[in-house]
């Protein structure tokens, strides 16, 4: 009552809690898994809510699609590793762990060397060898093991795509609206 009477200075009275009054109520489908949204909902909390309301075929289908799209975006579709990695999130097999994404020679070691080896020439959010590691960092955090959040990937897709996010975020919403 506090909340009404703070918001309209209307004060309620017990008169007025004694009558009946219409009310809407609604009632929304709560996620499976209302756990805490990872760090790509500090990013674009929108399509963060949306996602995460959408049917687990359809989210995993729009997280391969941005992977997928940054990584065309840097060519880095034909690099080592990274087919039979998209084939294996498309059989639905994001619990293995594919070959030559992670660990000592792997794409994402190269790329995280390049750009550590020159970072300090170009402002980071310039950078396009910083998103490009971004983007082998997206489609490694779609197996990580230790991923809290089937989201994370999309942080990394956020930065690796710059300013070319809002092409994906629409891809995305279309997804979501098909």
């Amino acid at each position: 009552m506090s909340v009404v009477e703070s918001c309209t200075r209307v004060r309620l009275d017990l008169d007025w809690l004694s009558r009946p009054h219409p009310f809407l109520r609604r009632e929304a489908d709560v996620p499976a898994n209302p756990s805490m949204p990872g760090w790509f909902a500090d990013l674009d909390p929108d399509v963060d809510s949306r996602l995460r309301l959408a049917d687990p075929d359809l989210l995993a289908l729009a997280v391969r699609q941005a992977i997928t799209d940054v990584l065309a975006r840097h060519d880095l579709l034909d690099s080592p590793g990274v087919r039979p990695a998209l084939d294996l999130l498309a059989s639905g097999h994001a619990a293995a762990q594919p070959p030559r994404l992670e660990g000592p020679g792997s794409l994402t070691s190269q790329l995280q060397e390049e750009f550590e080896a020159r970072r300090f020439e170009v402002a980071p959010h310039d950078d396009p060898r910083l998103r490009r590691w971004q983007a082998a960092m997206a489609l490694a955090r779609a197996f990580s093991r230790f991923r809290d959040d089937v989201l994370d990937p999309l942080g990394s897709v956020y930065l690796a795509a710059g300013d070319e996010w809002p092409h994906i975020r629409n891809t995305l919403l279309r997804l979501l609206n098909s």
